[in-house]
């Protein structure tokens, strides 16, 4: 499901200059026997989707003020703004929500998360299963912003603590270093906002630099669909088709 996502949401921007914005657990369908025989992914549901330009500028579609995507699965990011343009203000005026592929990628990663928690009904986990999901779906936009900034972003032995909590089915448990080194792979994007502040509100270091240190569209090559294949190709348990 990821490989196969990862370049239908690869070829939405740079071939059809789509961005999804609501990648999530339920609008992912499968047909069991696709037309190699093999499952096939579909994503729809493109009631939030955007046009944009080569370089990821919004062209049309819809402006959103409050949503761009679930909350379960939204990125870190956008929960953020989410909260300093909703809760830290009265509701008026608020700007469209901007958005980047590096976002629906991100989202993936929760979509996988979530299947691994909850695709296979184990009772002996179902409250720390329940615990995790609603760690995600439950709280002000500024805490869920912080679980998740914090699983991708925090300090190397904190953020494998936060890791290391998550109770995956048997199914799934063979296939926890390959969720790590995603969340390793993309670790260093949550330092350059650190660093250098949002697209939408840059530190005063972003701006006395060349502005070109960062590039916003795949935080300097970590979010993009060929570094995260890459990682998760050597990460896999077993061999998979190429």
């Amino acid at each position: 499901m990821v490989y196969q996502m990862l370049n239908c949401l690869h070829d939405l921007r740079y071939k059809a200059h789509l961005l999804h914005r609501n990648v999530s657990f339920s609008n992912i369908m499968v047909q069991q026997n696709g037309p190699d025989g093999k499952p096939l992914f579909i994503l729809n549901d493109f009631d939030l989707a955007t046009c944009v330009t080569d370089d990821g500028k919004f062209v049309d579609g819809p402006t959103a003020k409050h949503r761009s995507g679930s909350l379960p699965f939204m990125a870190w990011e956008k929960l953020s703004d989410l909260w300093a343009l909703h809760e830290r203000t009265d509701g008026n005026d608020l700007l469209p929500v901007g958005h980047r592929l590096r976002y629906d990628y991100e989202s993936l990663l929760y979509v996988a998360l979530w299947c691994a928690f909850k695709c296979e009904k184990v009772p002996a986990l179902k409250k720390k299963v329940a615990e995790q999901v609603a760690a995600w779906e439950l709280g002000p936009y500024d805490d869920l912003a912080t679980k998740k900034s914090m699983l991708l972003g925090q300090p190397h032995s904190n953020r494998a603590h936060t890791f290391t909590q998550f109770r995956f089915t048997p199914l799934f448990e063979p296939w926890r270093k390959w969720f790590w080194s995603w969340i390793k792979a993309v670790s260093s994007a949550v330092s350059l906002v650190d660093d250098y502040g949002s697209e939408a509100c840059p530190t005063d270091l972003y701006n006395e630099s060349d502005p070109s240190v960062v590039d916003y569209e795949t935080m300097n090559g970590v979010w993009t669909r060929d570094n995260i294949l890459k990682v998760l190709r050597a990460a896999e348990p077993t061999p998979l088709p190429q």
